[in-house]
């Protein structure tokens, strides 16, 4: 079974454009809205998601805490960011992470997760 990109932003028009762009090229995509629904997918689906994309500044979602929640499920899940501003956070202490910009890092980063779905 192929694994799935879960992609997590608070922009119902930036999911949607990623999910498509994504599910063109043959990868299944999971969404969140936030932070709360994003653990709740990735408990209900154990072992099926093989990348996650997040953005950084969403509201009502600390990506550090995010980024925490996912390292403590799965350390080996690599965690993409996709943004406009710098991160907050200290990418040093992080595993398996890259940081993609807004607008002009999309197709990097749709590269980037087909590269890492075998797609």
């Amino acid at each position: 079974m192929a694994k799935a990109a879960l992609v997590i932003h608070d922009d119902s028009g930036l999911r949607k454009l990623l999910r498509v762009r994504l599910e063109n090229d043959g990868v299944q995509v999971l969404e969140a809205g936030d932070r709360r629904l994003a653990m709740e997918i990735y408990k209900t689906h154990p072992g099926q998601i093989g990348v996650v994309v997040s953005g950084v500044r969403m509201k009502g979602v600390d990506v550090g805490t995010l980024l925490d929640d996912f390292r403590k499920a799965d350390p080996s899940v690599p965690f993409f960011l996709f943004t406009s501003h710098a991160p907050d956070l200290d990418l040093a202490k992080t595993q398996a992470i890259r940081v993609f910009g807004k607008p002009e890092g999309l197709n990097d980063l749709l590269q980037s997760v087909r590269e890492v779905l075998s797609v």
